[in-house]
């Protein structure tokens, strides 16, 4: 993504870059060589300078790339490996590769995809936690959410009716981390470059922050999915609606009741990877009812 952003921006024709270094970019993404580039190195002020120098380096033939047909080598080879010759860059082109945001964008980027997902999943996670607790549905009556102007309140209402069928804890200490990881990164900058940048945004550890913080809650999610479908083993044999019996039979798919001890690990990681591929979000789509 951070390449095809990095071209992006490079094709507008505002950088200062040949369209023979454009072309020849263009070609290494169309190949899929990728640059070795280390999440850690940005504060965020006048751009992405050391993520993006290793994307340019990886482009002149130094440094380490990875490509599908050769993996993890050296740059140079990777990309003779598909009749790719490295960069040679004229004047002023240097700079013209490393000045951007495209680091911070690239991980902001995920992390919003990544939040707009779980938020989806979540409602279903706990539609069925409520129908395991013998909760009412009566608190998501169409009628009711109308009397107030929320667009996100009346969707929320309307994919518990969608699932409920109705008209009318590791996870302690991860949620507690999250606290701490959503306090401002900005208001721990630093001066840099001899004071000419006084204030830097600290942009980059605030995307890599914003991604840990969705997959903790991804993983809170998945630790209550699995206490709800093991609840419901215990109502059995009674069943509820048809879309919550999708989501049960889809976490059994991937892991068995709890009839005994053991290991749990793994079975989080197993509904972790469904909340992952948003497959929690089928039976929403399945079985849809009008708002």
């Amino acid at each position: 993504m951070l390449l095809a952003l990095r071209i992006n921006v490079l094709a507008k024709g505002h950088s200062g870059i040949s369209l023979e270094t454009l072309h020849a970019i263009i070609e290494a993404f169309n190949a899929s060589c990728l640059s070795f580039i280390p999440e850690k190195g940005t504060v965020g002020a006048s751009g992405d300078l050391a993520p993006l120098s290793h994307l340019a380096l990886g482009l002149v033939g130094e440094g380490k790339m990875w490509s599908p047909v050769t993996g993890w080598s050296n740059a140079k080879y990777v990309l003779e490996a598909h009749g790719l010759k490295p960069l040679s860059l004229k004047p002023k082109e240097g700079l013209a590769l490393i000045n951007g945001t495209q680091m911070i964008t690239s991980l902001g980027a995920e992390a919003v995809e990544r939040a707009l997902a779980i938020a989806r999943q979540a409602d279903i996670i706990a539609a069925l936690t409520l129908e395991v607790l013998k909760g009412t549905t009566k608190a998501f009556d169409s009628d009711v959410h109308a009397v107030r102007p929320h667009p996100g309140q009346m969707q929320v209402a309307w994919r518990f009716r969608s699932v409920l069928d109705s008209d009318v804890f590791s996870s302690e200490i991860t949620v507690s981390e999250n606290k701490v990881l959503c306090h401002p990164s900005s208001v721990d900058s630093l001066s840099t470059s001899a004071a000419t940048e006084d204030h830097v945004s600290m942009g980059g550890w605030a995307a890599r922050k914003a991604l840990r913080v969705v997959e903790h809650v991804e993983q809170v999610l998945a630790i209550e999915l699995l206490a709800a479908c093991q609840a419901l083993e215990f109502h059995r044999p009674l069943k509820t609606t048809p879309p919550l019996e999708e989501v049960h039979q889809l976490m059994r798919s991937v892991v068995r009741p709890w009839d005994c001890d053991r290991f749990m690990s793994p079975d989080i990681e197993a509904a972790h990877k469904l909340l992952r591929e948003e497959k929690a979000s089928t039976p929403l789509t399945n079985h849809t009812i009008s708002g």
